[in-house]
């Protein structure tokens, strides 16, 4: 049987490499959701989030 979670995900303003290198540091996990027919988004998630 499938099992559903809610993650808590905040919006990410800062894109581009040295951002996502320095939000790994912070603990947190830089994501690119992607969905046909709607403009992508930057988000992140805490890393204790997963665990």
């Amino acid at each position: 049987m499938a099992s559903y979670y809610k993650l808590q995900i905040q919006d990410r303003l800062e894109i581009g490499s040295s951002s996502s290198r320095s939000m790994r540091r912070m603990g947190k996990i830089p994501i690119n959701y992607y969905y046909k027919g709607e403009n992508n988004k930057n988000l992140l998630i805490d890393q204790k989030e997963l665990h």
